[in-house]
Order: structure tokens, then C-alpha cells, then sequence
């Protein structure tokens, strides 16, 4: 990750950093399949 908010982050919290960015990538899959479903109809 190339910005300072994310490697700050990780360098001074790194398990909850870890935490966050699994729910963040998954809170993004999630809104991406509801995008594709309603996109599909």
C-alpha cells in the first residue's frame, strides 16, 4: 500500500491494521457482488 495513512497504520498498530483491512476488503466484495446483482438486472 503506497499511502502514508496505510503504512502508518500498520507500522504502529499492525493486528488491528491486519484486522481492519480484512473487513475492508471484504465490506468492498460484498458492496462490489450487491453492484453486479442490481448492475444484472
Amino acid at each position: 500500500m503506497g499511502e502514508v495513512r496505510y503504512s502508518s497504520l500498520r507500522s504502529t498498530f499492525p493486528d488491528i491494521a491486519e484486522e481492519l483491512f480484512k473487513k475492508a476488503e471484504q465490506d468492498a466484495r460484498e458492496r462490489y457482488d450487491i453492484y453486479r446483482k442490481l448492475a444484472a438486472e
